[in-house]
Formats: structure tokens, C-alpha cells, sequence
């Protein structure tokens, strides 16, 4: 049939694309020993036949040649004089490179009938349409998801073929490169021998153009070879992409019909069974191995333990018997004789005992690479169980997803499965390589021991590096299941992909939503840390983990912040209330309602923890810097926090009381917390620590009445009445409206002063009727500059009388204020 002979043929591109790699590494693997052969100067066939057979003899003649080569005496006595002796080298590796190619000519034939083989037989086949072989729709989902796997394995080939085109186009430029330059100095060598006329320099000329065809002709076979290569490929790739669009175009005839019924999840199932049970046989034998070689690994040691201490004492022994030799005295003759005997005795054992010691060292080693193997055999077997659990699960999902009414939480969870899938075996796709890598380095580094070995060692060499191989064809194994299911889990992440596109606009928009409604989940449960707690279960104390996440954390600011919003709102209401009830002074009354309200905040925050059941432990690791931080940072924050609650106890002042501290003097506006706030004459409010109220002397103008007597100092003129200045004084006081009679004002005559008569008007204010007292001292020395003014007294003002001795006459001197040396004017 047509579809088999198309999916014959697939099988047969993936296994020459995959195996292609596995091949070179079992090369890497098998080249221990193995002898390398060079291409001949010249071929016994016709050189231009590109038949197997002349290519074949062309081969032969230059492994003879290469092998002619090796023999490095025969060559040195054959190369003429004149001859540089690294030209031998480089003649070997024409030679090497040379057989090479030949042997990728003869391939690239083998593969050449292959691909015409194939192509014959897809051609032979019946052709079918392709609704005849497939069925009619619905098309099951084993059938399309195997076309699926079908198609993408074609899709790898064909980026393969096509990587390796590019390899070989690029080798090919420099080849041809090459090839010109040998084909260049080939004929210039000929020249060069046509040319001479010395009989002494023709050995040398011809061997010089014997290299130079050599050169050409090993150029030219890889040219050759390339040349092939890239015909193979291409045929391979017309080949490829015409299956790939043959797959393709059924995959596209099939999955937009798709069935997946309860008989074909059996049939998946079962397959699921199948597998998972052969490699749960699988496993169960490889314990049993690892467990017999575990025992033969410790039988290994202990043997080899015993040897090590055998030998420590026969080393003993062996320097007694050194010893006893060179003490002076020693007996001599016969004992001599014996004592010699002795020691040698002794060094043969030890000699005997050391190469078996050396060897079962290596016996060691090799139970070790063993014991390993297994090991990683039990790993990659346990992953593929738990990738065969992954299938099984993954198929249900899929079989719920695809049935009438499935819910979209449903293909969710598919979606979330495929992609935690794809992201768990990058891991070990990474580690199995990294593993493959140093074994295949283990394998170069005892190959290369095994060149230097005696046979003896050679064979365990040989044991050691088979028991690698079975590791690397282990791991080879753990890849190939790993890419497998690498592959479908990419199958499934485009049909998901495909699915979207082809979704409504209202799915999309669901599914975004979904999507964001999952990313938004997925950060509200996000775990900060957890912490421990107890809990009371049936009477019993348990203790138990909690988690603080995001959405506790955000619920208990949302409480804490809400509360104490709401708290302030009430505390703000409740202040109006009994401020309009019973006439309390607001101020007071929001004193009061901040201290409240610190306590409230702090009962709010254990309560907005304790609804997100968050236990306090959670900040138990700050209890140690909160302590040193009371202890040095926040020492000032706490003296202010206890001044506060001191001043509110104490109440040395209160809200609108003139005071001063520290220098400053005003109104107090404010008693918080922390600071309490002063405004001052000009309207500028100072936040004054608490902690100044109790340290500092603070002066209270208001503190038990708000009676405060000011003064205005006047002076008048020598000869003034001193009474009527006091009786207008007084006046002054008195028509003033501010001024209160009781306590009475008074006006003291308090000096006489160098320039005038000093007086002084002392009066009371009443500061708590807001009676301001700059302004009343300003307006009392308005009416007393009027009154004084009206009644003809003259407010005095500095004055100095300047008497001069008139009894004898004035000396009057002339005094040179010119700068020295300068002229003096006459």
C-alpha cells in the first residue's frame, strides 16, 4: 500500500538521520586499537571510474601505501637527500586523508542506491487516496496523534538534511580551494623536473613530484567525495519534503475531524500499561543487579584491604631484616648467607603482592564502572516509570478536555501539565548529555591507556571500557525516551497553540481572563516564608507550620488601614459630639483621640493578623533588633513617647496656653504623641520634643489664670510735674478698654535717670480672652504720647550740657596730619 511504503520510508530517513550521530560516537567507542590506513600516489584502476570496484582497488593501494608510510625506518632510508624530514608527516597525512575519502565515496554510493531503492519502492506502491487509507472521519486520536509524531520526526530530518547540506557546501568551498592550489604546484613540479638537467637533483625532484600528485590526488578524492555527498543530500531532501507534505497534508485532513473516545483512551492506556509494566520488569532486574554487584564491589575492597595490610607487613618485616644486617656484630657466614636469602624472599612477595595488588585495583575499578552503570540504569529507568506516569495522566486530561462540556479549568490544567512537563525534563535531558560527554571523555582517556598497557592490563583496559559502553548506550537510551517525550510535549503545546488561533474572539477574551485570573492566583498564594505556630486540635496541642503569603499580607493592611480609617472617622465625630455637648475645647479633645487612637492602631494590627491567621512568631527574629534599636536608635522616640504620655498625665499646660522653652515663646497649638506644637507671635508653629517639656524649666504665662501684668517705662524732661505726669499715666490705664480695673493699674516714679524723670505703668491683661498684649502696650504709648503732647510735657530724650573753663584763655594748637615726609602747608 501507499501509506506503508511512504511510512517505510520515513522509518528508514529517521533511522539513518538519528543513527547517523549514534554511529560517530560507537566510532569513538570501537577505535581503540584500530589501525588507520593512507591513499597510494597512484591507483592500479582507472582513477577517473567512480564505480565501487575501481574505487575499492583506488582504497586498497592507498592503505598499502599508508601502511608503507608507518614504517618510519624504511621511509627515512628511502627519502632523497634534500627533503625536508616533516614532508614524510604530511605525506602520511595525505595518505590518512586519503583513504578517508574514498572510504565516504564508497558510502555515499551505498547510500546513493538506498535512496534509489526507496524511491522505486514508493513508486511500485499502490496508490491510495488519501481518504481511502485513512478512513472515514472522525478520525481517531491515535491515529492522528501518531501522524503528528509522524510529521514532526520528518520535520527534524529535514532541518538536519539541510544543516548538513550547509557543512558540506562550506567544506566543499575550502577543498576546491585547496585542490586548485595542489593541481598549481603538481604542474609546477613537473615543469620543475622537465627542466632539469643535474643528474644529482632528479632523485629529489621526483620524489617532490610524486608528493605534489599525491597532494592533487588526496584533494581531489575529497572533492570528489563532498561532490557526492551533496547529490546524496539533495535527493535526500527531495525525498524528506516529499514525505513531509504527503504528512502534512494528511495531518491537515485529519485533525480538524477528530474523535477520542472512550475505546481509543483503552487502547492508549493499555499501551501506557504495557510499557510501564516491561519497565517496571526492567527495573526490578536491574536492583537485582545492582544489589549482586554492590556485594561484589565490598568483596573487591575487602580483598584488596587485606592485600594492603599483608604488604604493610611484609614492608615491615623486609626493613627488620635491613636492619639486622647492618647492626654491627651481625652474625656472619652461614647466617649471613640465610639472612640474604630472607630479604630477597621477602622482595619477591612483596614484588608478587604488588602486581596483585595492581591488579585487583583495576578489578576494583572495573566493578565500580559497573556498579555506576547500574546505578544510572535504575535512574533513567525510575525517570521513564514517572514519564509513563506523566503520559497517563496527561492522556486522561486530555480524553476530560475533549469531552462534550468539558470545563475550561480542565484544558487548564492540560495546558499546565504539558508546560511543567516541558520545563521537569530539561533538566534531565541536560544532565544526560553532561553524563554522556564525560563518559565518552573516561572512554578517550582509557583508550589511551590501553595503548601503553601490557596485554594483561590491555584486556581489563578492554573489560572496563565494554562496561562504558553499556553506560553510554544506557544514557544514549535515557536520551532517545527523553526526546521522545520532549517532542510530544511539543506536539501538544502547538496543537494547544493552534487551538487558540483558531478560537472565537469571546473564547480568547475567557481565556485571557483565565489566564490573568491564574497569574493573579498564583501571586496572591505566593509564599513569603512560613513560620511556626500551634494549634488545638481536639483538645490537643499541635504544632504546625503557616505560610505568609501575599494575599494574607494584603488582607491584613487592607484590615489594619481600613480600621484605623474608620476608627479616625468615629474618633473625629465623637470629638464634634462632646465638644457641642459640653463645651470641651477641640484641642483637648484631639489630644486625646491621638493617644486613643495609637492604642487602637496597635489593637487593629493584632487583630488584622489574627484574621489571616499569621501568628506573631512571625516576628520573633526582629525581637533582638528591635531591642537594640530601643537601646540606641530609638532610645530618643521612646523618652519622647513617655514625656507625652507624662505631660498628658500631669497636664504642666494645655492647649492655648502661652509658654516658653527653650528659648521659644508662643501658643500651644498642639500635644501630640512624640512633639507638641507651639505657634508663636508671627503665626510660625515650632514642633518641640516632649521630652524639652520635662527636662527643660518651662515658663507657663497661663498656667493657673490668665491674668499677666505688662508695663510701658517712660521718661520725661528735668522740671516736668511729677504728679500730673502720674495722674495722666493713670488716665491712660484707665480709658483703655483691654486693661482691667482689678487688679488696679499703678504708676511708679522708679528713678531719675541722667537725661530725665523715669516712670513706669504697670496693668493686667487678660491673656485667656484673647487679649493680645503687644498691641495693648502699643496703644497705651499712643494715648500716653497724646496726653503728654496735649498737656505740654516733653518726653525726654538723650542729652549731654558742655561746660567750658572761660578763666583763662583757649589753647589753640594746629596739629600736621600730612603723611611723613610730605610738604606741610604754611
Amino acid at each position: 500500500m501507499y501509506t506503508r511504503a511512504l511510512l517505510a520510508a520515513i522509518a528508514l530517513l529517521t533511522t539513518e538521520v538519528i543513527a547517523a550521530p549514534i554511529a560517530g560516537i560507537a566510532g569513538v567507542m570501537d577505535a581503540a586499537g584500530a589501525s588507520q590506513s593512507a591513499p597510494a600516489a597512484h591507483s592500479p584502476a582507472n582513477p577517473d571510474a567512480m564505480d565501487a570496484a575501481s574505487i575499492t582497488a583506488r582504497m586498497k593501494a592507498a592503505q598499502d601505501a599508508l601502511a608503507r608510510a608507518d614504517n618510519r625506518q624504511a621511509a627515512d632510508e628511502a627519502l632523497p637527500p634534500g627533503i625536508p624530514p616533516e614532508l614524510l608527516s604530511e605525506r602520511r597525512y595525505l595518505l590518512q586523508q586519503q583513504v578517508t575519502a574514498y572510504a565516504l565515496q564508497l558510502d555515499m554510493i551505498r547510500r546513493a542506491e538506498a535512496l534509489k531503492t526507496r524511491a522505486e519502492i514508493i513508486s511500485g506502491a499502490d496508490v491510495m487516496t488519501p481518504t481511502d487509507e485513512l478512513g472515514k472521519p472522525p478520525y481517531s486520536i491515535v491515529l492522528v496523534d501518531r501522524l503528528r509524531q509522524q510529521l514532526q520526526t520528518v520535520a527534524l530530518a529535514v532541518d538536519s538534511i539541510e544543516a548538513q547540506q550547509l557543512v558540506v557546501a562550506k567544506e566543499r568551498e575550502i577543498v576546491t580551494r585547496d585542490y586548485d592550489a595542489a593541481e598549481l604546484s603538481r604542474r609546477q613540479s613537473f615543469e620543475a623536473l622537465e627542466r632539469n638537467r643535474v643528474a644529482g637533483d632528479l632523485p629529489r625532484l621526483r620524489w617532490l613530484w610524486q608528493f605534489s600528485e599525491l597532494r592533487a590526488h588526496s584533494h581531489g578524492a575529497r572533492l570528489q567525495a563532498l561532490r557526492q555527498q551533496e547529490g546524496v543530500l539533495a535527493t535526500e531532501l527531495a525525498q524528506t519534503s516529499s514525505a513531509f507534505r504527503e504528512l502534512e497534508a494528511r495531518v491537515a485532513q485529519t485533525e480538524s475531524k477528530v474523535r477520542f473516545n472512550a475505546a481509543d483512551r483503552e487502547v492508549l492506556l493499555a499501551r501506557q500499561a504495557e510499557r510501564r509494566t516491561a519497565l517496571e520488569g526492567e527495573l526490578a532486574n536491574a536492583r537485582a543487579d545492582a544489589n549482586a554487584l554492590e556485594q561484589s564491589l565490598r568483596q573487591r575492597q575487602q580483598e584488596r584491604d587485606e592485600q594492603r595490610d599483608t604488604l604493610v607487613k611484609l614492608r615491615a618485616a623486609l626493613d627488620a631484616a635491613r636492619n639486622q644486617m647492618k647492626t654491627p656484630g651481625a652474625a656472619g657466614g652461614k647466617d649471613k648467607h640465610s639472612h640474604t636469602v630472607s630479604i630477597a624472599e621477602l622482595e619477591a612477595k612483596i614484588a608478587r603482592l604488588n602486581d596483585s595488588m595492581t591488579q585487583a585495583q583495576r578489578l576494583l575499578e572495573l566493578e565500580q564502572v559497573r556498579a555506576m552503570t547500574a546505578g544510572d540504569k535504575i535512574d533513567i529507568l525510575t525517570r521513564l516509570i514517572e514519564s509513563q506516569h506523566f503520559q497517563h495522566v496527561f492522556w486522561d486530561l486530555r480524553y476530560a478536555a475533549e469531552q462534550p462540556g468539558a470545563t475550561q479549568a480542565t484544558t487548564e490544567a492540560l495546558r499546565n501539565g504539558v508546560r511543567e512537563l516541558t520545563e521537569r525534563i530539561k533538566e534531565p535531558s541536560r544532565s544526560l548529555r553532561h553524563e554522556l560527554q564525560l563518559t565518552l571523555d573516561q572512554i578517550s582517556a582509557m583508550q589511551d591507556r590501553q595503548a601503553n598497557a601490557t596485554p594483561e592490563e590491555a584486556a581489563l583496559i578492554r573489560q572496563t571500557i565494554n562496561a562504558m559502553q553499556d553506560r553510554v548506550q544506557l544514557q544514549l537510551r535515557g536520551l532517545t525516551e527523553v526526546g521522545q517525550l520532549r517532542l510530544m510535549a511539543t506536539r501538544w503545546s502547538e496543537e494547544f497553540n493552534r487551538e487558540a488561533a483558531d478560537r472565537s474572539a469571546k473564547a480568547r477574551l475567557d481565556a485571557i481572563r483565565n489566564e490573568v485570573v491564574d497569574t493573579v492566583g498564583d501571586i496572591w498564594s505566593y509564599e513569603f516564608t512560613t513560620v511556626s505556630d500551634t494549634a488545638i486540635v481536639d483538645g490537643q496541642t499541635i504544632a504546625t507550620q503557616r505560610g505568609v503569603t501575599v494575599g494574607k499580607l494584603v488582607i491584613a493592611l487592607i484590615t489594619l488601614f481600613a480600621g484605623f480609617w474608620l476608627a479616625r472617622r468615629v474618633a473625629r465625630l465623637f470629638n464634634n459630639h462632646i465638644h457641642a455637648r459640653f463645651g470641651i475645647p477641640l484641642q483637648t479633645l484631639n489630644t486625646a483621640s491621638n493617644w486613643v487612637l495609637s492604642g487602637v492602631f496597635a489593637m487593629l494590627f493584632v487583630i488584622s493578623l489574627a484574621i489571616v491567621r499569621i501568628p506573631l512568631t512571625v516576628f520573633a527574629f526582629l525581637g533582638g533588633a528591635i531591642a537594640i534599636g530601643a537601646g540606641f536608635g530609638m532610645q530618643t522616640l521612646l523618652k519622647n513617647l513617655m514625656s507625652g504620655l507624662m505631660l498628658l498625665v500631669e497636664r504642666p499646660f494645655k492647649l492655648g496656653d502661652t509658654v516658653e522653652v527653650a528659648g521659644k515663646r508662643g501658643t500651644v497649638t498642639d500635644i501630640g504623641v512624640r512633639a507638641s506644637t507651639i505657634r508663636n507671635i508671627d503665626g510660625i508653629e515650632t514642633l518641640v520634643p516632649n521630652a524639652s517639656f520635662i527636662e527643660q524649666e518651662v515658663t507657663n504665662w497661663t498656667y493657673t489664670s490668665g491674668k499677666v501684668r505688662f508695663a510701658v517705662k517712660i521718661g520725661v524732661a528735668y522740671g516736668s510735674p511729677a504728679r500730673r505726669v502720674a495722674e495722666l499715666l493713670l488716665e491712660v490705664a484707665q480709658r483703655h478698654g483691654k486693661i482691667l480695673k482689678d487688679p488696679e493699674p499703678e504708676v511708679l516714679f522708679e528713678d531719675f535717670g541722667a537725661d530725665a524723670l523715669n516712670f513706669g505703668l504697670y496693668f493686667w491683661l487678660d491673656l485667656d480672652a484673647g487679649t493680645a498684649g503687644r498691641i495693648v502696650t502699643s496703644d497705651v504709648r499712643f494715648m500716653i504720647d497724646k496726653a503728654f503732647a496735649e498737656a505740654g510735657i516733653v518726653i525726654a530724650f538723650p542729652q549731654r550740657d558742655v561746660h567750658l573753663d572761660t578763666s583763662r584763655p583757649l589753647e589753640i594748637r594746629m596739629l600736621d596730619t600730612a603723611a611723613p615726609g610730605s610738604p606741610v602747608a604754611t
